[in-house]
């Protein structure tokens, strides 16, 4: 018996280590694949992988149902002015019957928005996981409710939930509208767009860089860091299609500032 004991406990620790060791090499991968295709791409990068999120920071953001929640890492940085902080986040809603955990990333950007109310915007596949009002009265204890923009593409494709629909206007203007859309299409990605206070919050469901290698497994490392540069290239994305001014945003000031023309750089990754 002891034998037995003794055996199981050293296959166990076997276990362990076959794990930290996947563990440690996947963590090595990631971090190459980030620090290498963030290089040229923002004004500052720094990441850092065994910091992350605070819980009670995301969940009183209100943008999703949090039960409990993991950050594997964090990324900071800067780029035309725009301070950002982004992470790989696993999620797990209030209720276990609402299914298996979401698994993607969460960027929250400065953001000088030109009121105090907050908005939220979000696409259809990430109902279940927002913080959406999906009715058209507002409760007690709930500021904001669902309303529509009338612009049926968008209204297909996006819920909107604001505390002052007048003001929310001002922000969601045909151009921003139209530049939401364009991510959406572009990426095919499951989104929320949030915001709240002086941040912009940018939620989408997938993961940053690839995890989970086999030491012994043989890595394309080329489409892997491809990969990892189309989806840090999102991050910068978003400040220059959506974040045109911290402090003014209206219609006057997104026809000063004409849609960002691609570059041969930015063709690349968007082909990628």
């Amino acid at each position: 018996m002891l034998l037995w004991i003794l055996g199981a406990l050293s296959v166990t620790g076997l276990g362990m280590a076959i794990h930290n060791l996947k563990s440690d090499y996947s963590e090595e991968i990631k971090c190459y694949l980030v620090e290498t295709a963030a290089e040229g791409m923002f004004d500052s990068f720094s990441y850092r992988p065994e910091e992350g999120f605070l819980v009670d920071d995301l969940s009183n953001a209100n943008m999703m149902k949090i039960r409990a929640c993991e950050t594997d890492d964090m990324m900071v940085g800067e780029y035309n002015d725009v301070t950002f902080v982004h992470g790989d986040v696993t999620i797990n809603a209030d209720s276990e019957s609402l299914g298996a955990p979401f698994y993607g990333t969460w960027t929250v950007y400065s953001f000088l928005k030109p009121f105090t109310s907050d908005l939220q915007v979000t696409t259809v596949e990430m109902l279940s996981h927002s913080r959406v009002n999906r009715t058209f009265f507002t409760k007690k204890d709930e500021k904001r409710h669902l309303f529509l923009t009338g612009d049926t593409e968008f209204d297909d494709l996006f819920a909107c939930s604001g505390q002052d629909e007048q003001e929310a206007m001002t922000l969601l203007t045909p151009a921003v509208r139209k530049r939401l859309i364009r991510i959406y299409q572009d990426t095919g990605l499951p989104m929320i767009i949030g915001w709240k206070d002086k941040e912009l919050h940018f939620i989408t469901g997938n993961a940053l860089a690839p995890f989970g290698y086999e030491p012994e497994a043989t890595l394309d490392y080329e489409a892997m860091l491809a990969e990892t540069r189309r989806k840090l290239y999102l991050i910068r994305r978003v400040i220059e299609e959506l974040i045109m001014s911290r402090s003014v945003f209206s219609e006057y000031a997104l026809e000063e500032y004409s849609m960002p023309v691609d570059t041969e750089h930015e063709e690349g990754l968007r082909r990628q």
